[in-house]
């Protein structure tokens, strides 16, 4: 289905390093898809087999460790924004608990 390879990376022993690819997935159809990741030094290569689970705003990596930005309209609810709403409902609520335990606390004084 399609082709694509990252610039070329200079790396010493032992080291990490952030390799970048990218793939214009524009016409690709949402499903399920098969895929190796062909890792290639001095004479020797490396591969391995990945499947991809392509969405409307998402790709998904199996078998292989990396991270995929999409580019373009967000995707809806995702874990990330409920988390965010979720922390900043707690917040508020503890900012009214506070407030209200502070008020019967100065009423039981007088």
């Amino acid at each position: 289905m399609a082709d694509f390879k990252s610039p070329t990376y200079d790396l010493d022993a032992l080291s990490k390093l952030e390799m970048v690819a990218y793939w214009d997935t524009a016409g690709v159809h949402r499903g399920d898809y098969e895929g190796k990741v062909i890792l290639k030094y001095e004479e020797s290569s490396t591969d391995r087999n990945i499947q991809l689970k392509i969405t409307e705003y998402n790709i998904d990596v199996v078998g292989f460790t990396g991270h995929v930005l999409v580019k373009g309209k967000g995707g809806g609810f995702n874990l990330n924004n409920l988390l965010i709403i979720l922390v900043g409902v707690l917040v508020i609520a503890n900012i009214i608990w506070f407030v209200l335990i502070r008020k019967i606390m100065k009423k039981r004084k007088k």
